[in-house]
């Protein structure tokens, strides 16, 4: 008996688990699409993440996943929150007052062009310019 529950724990623990996100960008961001609305989704918390890094998950995401094309918009839909940043590629009202330069996850309806948001993100290789050198 003890045998057979081992087995049937052991084989409970082995059946795959339905993944909490829908993608996972070039930079390891994870996307949850938002099931309830098109062309919305939520770039899940990671640790050390900061508005840069968010905004360069949800271009990659737009760029790789949507099809969008470098001049189209992408709209902060709702604040950072314990879950992440949900994004919008759906149009929305700016939200008033100056715009800035700094990139908001506060500030629903602010919005960057995709290139724009790609922008800040890191490069995965680095550039070695004399590579020709001994």
């Amino acid at each position: 008996m003890r045998v057979l529950s081992l087995v049937l724990l052991l084989s409970a623990c082995a059946a795959p688990q339905p993944a909490r996100w829908d993608y996972v960008t070039w930079h390891g961001a994870r996307i949850q699409r938002d099931t309830g609305i098109a062309g919305q989704f939520r770039v899940l918390v990671k640790p050390g993440y900061g508005p840069t890094e968010y905004w360069c998950a949800a271009g990659d995401y737009a760029k790789d996943e949507l099809d969008l094309g470098p001049g189209e918009r992408i709209y902060l839909a709702a604040p950072r929150d314990n879950e992440g940043v949900l994004f919008s590629v759906l149009s929305m009202e700016e939200p008033e007052g100056p715009r800035g330069y700094s990139k908001s996850l506060s500030r629903p309806g602010f919005s960057l062009r995709v290139i724009h948001a790609r922008m800040g993100c890191r490069s995965l290789m680095p550039f070695y310019f004399d590579l020709g050198r001994n």
